[in-house]
């Protein structure tokens, strides 16, 4: 318990690498997703993580995270291709969250 009376709690995430077995989970389970709410953004890391479209969301206070990894960013012509690929895995997945009757927003969580 911290001095204001509140109590510290680890956070959990579950963490997902395919597109379609993450949206099926959530949608599957959109009744215990807080306020309806999904965020979908697209993110990139130094090239030897590649880069990534990430999406996040919280259900029954746990962070249900996806994050996978759509190819490599290299400051070249394929770059395009790579920023093509993520918004298609974003864009597909807003689509079948809204269809779900979720709110997508952009945006991820992280620690504070």
């Amino acid at each position: 318990m911290t001095a204001s009376g509140t109590t510290n709690t680890a956070l959990i995430c579950a963490r997902f690498s395919e597109p379609s077995e993450w949206a099926n989970k959530i949608i599957r389970h959109r009744d215990l997703v807080e306020h309806q709410i999904a965020r979908v953004t697209k993110t990139a890391r130094p090239v030897m993580d590649g880069a990534a479209s990430r999406a996040h969301v919280v259900v029954e206070g746990r962070i249900i995270l996806l994050e996978t990894c759509v190819g490599d960013l290299w400051g070249m012509a394929t770059d395009e291709e790579v920023q093509e690929r993520a918004s298609r895995i974003a864009g597909q997945l807003e689509h079948e969250l809204n269809a779900a009757g979720l709110e997508v927003r952009g945006g991820i969580w992280e620690s504070a």
